[in-house]
Parts: C-alpha cells; sequence; structure tokens
C-alpha cells in the first residue's frame, strides 16, 4: 500500500528539517552512499504512490555523483512542492 501524501511530505520535510539545522560548510559536504540510497529510496516511495510526478521531481542520484547535502535539501524541497495538496507559501 502507497504511503500518504501527508507521511511523504513529512518524510522530506523531516530530511529539509535536519539539513537547515546544520551549518552551511556541513550542507556543501557530500553525503554517504547510504544517505544518497535513503534518498533514492525515498523518491522511489514517492513514485510508487503518484507515477505521475516522475518528470516533475528530481531524479534518482547515482552513487559516484558528486552532490551535496545542500542539494538533496533542494531536491527534497522539489518533492514537497510537487506532491499534491502542497500549498504555496509566498
Amino acid at each position: 500500500m502507497p504511503f500518504t501524501d501527508e507521511q511523504l511530505r513529512g518524510r522530506a520535510q523531516a530530511i529539509v528539517n535536519t539539513m537547515k539545522s546544520v551549518s552551511t560548510k556541513e550542507r556543501q559536504q557530500e553525503p554517504s552512499d547510504t544517505f544518497v540510497e535513503n534518498y533514492n529510496a525515498f523518491r522511489k516511495l514517492v513514485l510508487e504512490a503518484h507515477a505521475d510526478l516522475e518528470r516533475l521531481i528530481p531524479s534518482s542520484i547515482p552513487l559516484d555523483d558528486d552532490i551535496t547535502f545542500l542539494e538533496i535539501q533542494s531536491y527534497c524541497e522539489e518533492i514537497i512542492a510537487a506532491l499534491p495538496g502542497t500549498k504555496e507559501t509566498n
């Protein structure tokens, strides 16, 4: 059974909140393979619930990609914005 939009949004928001609580220097570091695998698994859960979001959300991240925590934070923010029921804030 797919997760609810509220559960998915909560998971993505937890990642964003964690990233915001660390220093900018730490957010510019490269995450571990495990962290990247967890993001990719989360992205897969989102697509299981909403296959139509495939083109709207960031792609999965190859383990050999040079990505930072800050970029993953941004990806999660994009997922939150793409999920149905997300209210836009200005």
